[in-house]
């Protein structure tokens, strides 16, 4: 997906390079849309982290490429195969009256993100609720992603405490 973007870039007059992208990584992580974005602005095709979005790397603009789809059963289990827990993401944003939750507790999902900005107090007792029931992990934060609006001041006040963590290590290094 990356190179396939970098592809388009370069089609549409931005000569960027993949390793432009990857200096923007830390350590071994994942690599992303933001990360191009950051590559963009630092070689100076646009001014900030929105134009990026708004005009070449946002969902169906010039540069924009569509994620491999893997259906939400299969990706449980792979997760689950190579050793890793699976969360939902915030679910308040979106499943918070349906039942795709449900199938996806039903997969075998390890947790839900309970602690998210975008959850009410509501969304927050009731997913801590869904976690008891189920015997799921909890997870949550700020969902912090660095250059998006009010970021900065999310950052560290949406959190879940030591215990939480210590529940999810407990069950990636089960015996």
């Amino acid at each position: 997906m990356l190179k396939k973007i970098v592809e388009r870039l370069n089609e549409l007059g931005m000569p960027l390079t993949l390793n432009d992208v990857l200096k923007h990584v830390k350590g071994n992580g994942s690599v992303g849309r933001p990360h191009i974005a950051l590559a963009l602005i630092e070689n100076g095709y646009v001014n900030n982290y929105y134009d990026v979005f708004n005009k070449y790397i946002g969902d169906e603009k010039p540069a924009y490429v569509k994620k491999p789809n893997i259906s939400t059963k299969d990706a449980i289990a792979l997760i689950n195969r190579c050793g890793g827990l699976s969360f939902v993401a915030h679910p308040g944003k979106s499943m918070r009256n349906n039942n795709s939750l449900f199938e996806m507790i039903e997969f075998g999902v390890d947790g839900i993100e309970v602690v998210h900005p975008s959850h009410t107090d509501h969304d927050i007792e009731y997913f801590r609720e869904l976690t008891g029931q189920y015997f799921l992990l909890e997870s949550g934060g700020s969902d912090f992603h660095g250059g998006r609006i009010n970021d900065e001041s999310i950052l560290g006040r949406y959190f879940i405490n030591e215990t939480k963590i210590t529940a999810m290590k407990n069950r990636l290094f089960k015996s």
